[in-house]
């Protein structure tokens, strides 16, 4: 089932008292949403944490950037950022929170650092969710800020259909000749890299273990304990590269199994092509998630598709 990322965006002119009794959850209860379960609010924690009251970072933000404001005037803007409930399913708080830092990232280099004053994860409702707010400020204008979501499916859809005839006229014993060599070539790069680590990784490992006998006769500037953390460290990395080393081998060995997935990611790929025109636009929505990892839009509705890698190797192999 396809998972989306979902991002949505509130204009607010005030209240900035009860929206920070909500994401900073001070309150014992919450009427207006029963979802919150407050026995599990300690394990919320703040990404870019407030260094005051929500209404004196937006002021101090709106002086020093020289803004007149009128009683209407939009002071912040709300954002919350999520993903489809079955995205975080059997996630460890570790990979929700890496997910996150990802989202505020993102919208950083977008809105500058500067102007968000606060970015707090829930994880006391059903769905994770992060509450990211920014100040409006006046500043130099680095272009368009809001587009057209009309305009924008339009310039995917007339990119998407290009890429995928491109692959409907490629001849597939080529393409996929082309990808098997790439695919080749990179796994033995990985294995290379992977064996300087494993080398690198065992003499760390003996250099740590003597270490050790000289920490017990008192002639080491480290003690047991630490030394032995390190060993530890030293020999659960050293085995995921091996593992690592074991997997590569076989597929490097097994080169009809490489076969068979090239294969079935250029039926997968080839089949997209030959359904997109007379597809449903949810259809042909769900095929855009698949073939796209990232879209950029920027000034004049400038389209920076990035492709799923495997699907983009395909076309740089066969085009």
């Amino acid at each position: 089932m396809p998972q989306y990322a979902i991002m949505r965006f509130a204009k607010q002119k005030g209240g900035m008292g009860a929206l920070e009794a909500h994401h900073e959850r001070t309150k014992a209860k919450y009427a207006s949403n029963p979802d919150i379960n407050t026995a599990r609010s300690r394990h919320n924690f703040h990404i870019i944490a407030p260094q005051a009251h929500y209404r004196q970072e937006i002021d101090s933000r709106i002086t020093a950037s020289g803004c007149r404001t009128r009683k209407d005037s939009v002071r912040f803007i709300d954002t919350l950022i999520t993903a489809s409930s079955d995205f975080f399913k059997g996630k460890e708080r570790e990979e929700i929170s890496a997910y996150f830092k990802r989202a505020t990232g993102f919208l950083a280099r977008k809105i500058g650092r500067g102007n968000i004053f606060t970015a707090v994860v829930h994880l006391d409702e059903k769905t994770p969710h992060i509450c990211v707010n920014k100040a409006r400020k006046r500043g130099v204008c680095d272009g368009q800020s809001a587009y057209m979501s009309d305009r924008i499916d339009g310039a995917v859809d007339v990119i998407i259909r290009e890429y995928l005839a491109r692959i409907k006229t490629s001849a597939k014993t080529i393409a996929l000749k082309k990808r098997y060599k790439t695919d080749i070539a990179e796994m033995k790069a990985h294995k290379r890299e992977a064996e300087q680590k494993s080398k690198k990784r065992k003499k760390d490992l003996t250099l740590l273990t003597s270490e050790i006998s000289k920490s017990l006769m008192g002639e080491s500037a480290f003690t047991p304990d630490l030394l032995s953390m390190a060993v530890d460290n030293a020999k659960t990395e050293l085995q995921e590269i091996e593992d690592k080393l074991v997997q590569l081998n076989y597929e490097l060995d097994n080169s009809q199994g490489v076969i068979r997935k090239l294969n079935l990611y250029y039926e997968q790929f080839r089949g997209w092509a030959e359904e997109f025109e007379d597809a449903s636009l949810e259809q042909r929505k769900m095929i855009v998630c698949q073939l796209v990892r990232e879209i950029n839009v920027s000034r004049g509705y400038e389209l920076d598709i990035v492709l799923d890698l495997n699907y983009r190797r395909f076309l740089s192999a066969c085009c």
